[in-house]
């Protein structure tokens, strides 16, 4: 490998690390539930199409 070549694999390996370490997924909630005060765990049933959560403070 010649320099120019070493020089541009670096300067590809450099940019490729740099974006994708910028690139931070944005989180939405998708739904909110009430009147939970401190929901601990969930789980789904599929069978019924529910989920579960068990509230520890109430």
């Amino acid at each position: 490998m010649n320099l120019v070549t070493r020089l541009l694999f670096a300067l590809s390996i450099s940019l490729f690390a740099t974006l994708t370490m910028a690139a931070q997924p944005v989180l939405l909630p998708a739904w909110q539930a009430t009147p939970f005060e401190q929901p601990e765990s969930v789980i789904y049933d599929q069978k019924n199409d529910v989920l579960y959560v068990s509230n520890v403070n109430g």
